[in-house]
């Protein structure tokens, strides 16, 4: 009986306390450049601001699911820009980033590879 005690407590800490999130680096593109170069990855850019409504959508109900964070963590460098601060501002232009959300992939080299606007399913 103690051993299914145990067992039961420890799957409900786990389902309780697990965090499983979409790992972004927020709004420092030189640690993710360093990043990618370090494990030759792709870096995933959400371009967004406070008041974007389809951004908190992608927040809640995109990037909160298991399957895109895995893919996302394993396969991406991901990076988080607020549109509205000083490197948001400094960098949007040279995506032509003019609307929110804007998804960005982009090389080590700050290449664009890709590049998708509005909320995504």
């Amino acid at each position: 009986m103690k051993i299914f005690k145990l067992l039961f407590f420890s799957l409900l800490h786990t389902y309780f306390f697990a965090q499983n999130d979409l790992n972004f680096i927020d709004n420092n593109i030189n640690s993710a450049l360093e990043k990618s170069q370090i494990e030759n990855k792709l870096i995933f850019i959400d371009f967004y601001t406070t008041w974007c409504a389809p951004c908190k959508r992608m927040d809640k109900e995109v990037f909160t699911d298991y399957t895109i964070q895995t893919f996302f963590n394993e396969n991406f460098i991901n990076l988080k820009i607020n549109a509205e601060t000083e490197l948001g501002k400094k960098i949007s232009p040279k995506y032509e980033v003019e609307a929110f959300p804007t998804f960005v992939f982009i090389d080590s080299e700050e290449k664009m590879i890709y590049k998708i606007v509005g909320y995504q399913k």
